[in-house]
Formats: C-alpha cells, sequence, structure tokens
C-alpha cells in the first residue's frame, strides 16, 4: 500500500458498466456460421442471450460479421479465456 494515498501499488482491474470493450482481442465471426452456433451454445450454457439478442454487427468486405474476442468460444477447461468470454459477454448484454 502506498502510504499517502491508502491505495494498492499494483493496478487492480476496474470494470465500468458499458464502458470500454473488456479485452482488446477482436475476430469476426459469420452470421450463419459454424462457429457463431457455437458461440450461442456457449452463452446459453453460460447463462446469456444467444448473439442474435445481444451481438455487435460489424461489416466487412460486403458481409455483416458478430463481433467476438475469438473466432470460437473458450474450451472448457480454459478457465481464463472462460473468464474474460464472460466478461466480454456482460458488456454485450449491458450494451443491447
Amino acid at each position: 500500500m502506498n502510504h499517502k494515498t491508502r491505495l494498492p501499488l499494483h493496478a487492480t482491474r476496474v470494470t465500468v458498466p458499458g464502458g470500454a470493450r473488456p479485452t482488446p482481442l477482436q475476430a469476426l465471426v459469420g452470421i450463419n456460421s459454424e462457429a457463431r452456433a457455437d458461440w450461442d451454445e456457449w452463452l446459453r450454457s453460460h447463462g446469456f442471450p444467444t448473439l442474435d439478442k445481444i451481438g455487435q454487427h460489424i461489416p466487412h468486405a460486403g458481409a455483416v460479421y458478430f463481433d467476438m474476442p475469438w473466432r470460437y468460444p473458450p474450451r472448457a477447461d480454459d478457465e481464463a479465456s472462460t473468464r474474460t468470454a464472460g466478461r466480454f459477454a456482460e458488456w454485450l448484454r449491458i450494451r443491447a
């Protein structure tokens, strides 16, 4: 602790609802793709609405995609990526 400010010396993560994107990673997921179906399944299994309800549309090269942190959702055994995906999904839900 810094004795002058009583704040931790190391940065802590502060999440502002609807604020900045929670991860800089970006992948375009096709509207009718296998990846989209996998994301919808992952979202439902983690208590979130599907991409048609919360997804952000990104136009690219004459087509429309969903903006997601990765093309496919994280594996069940990847705890760090699962937390990141959960934060991202919550951010999407707040912005929807």
